[in-house]
């Protein structure tokens, strides 16, 4: 849909150096595609996921998304980890 909006060019630069977006249009569609994306999720965090508030406290592990093991250690990994230019580090 061909439309004529005002936008803050410094603020449209920003984002299509943010989102590696090539055009204008682009960089926008993105953007609303983010801010999109982003109230669906807080839609349904509010929507409790259709879980109840107990039932949400019953199946979180804090342990877990801590990083933690059962005997509430850091979790390491024996395993170097590659990355994308070749380095390699162990955590």
């Amino acid at each position: 849909m061909k439309m004529t909006m005002h936008i803050d060019e410094d603020l449209l630069s920003e984002v299509m150096l943010a989102t590696g977006a090539s055009s204008k249009t682009a960089a926008v569609n993105e953007a609303l595609r983010k801010v999109a994306s982003k109230f669906r999720q807080r839609e349904r965090w509010k929507a409790g996921l259709g879980m109840t508030a107990e039932e949400i406290r019953q199946s979180f592990d804090a342990k877990m998304a801590l990083g933690l093991g059962d005997n509430g250690n850091v979790l390491v990994s024996e395993t170097p980890v590659a990355y994308k230019y070749g380095r390699k580090r162990s955590h």
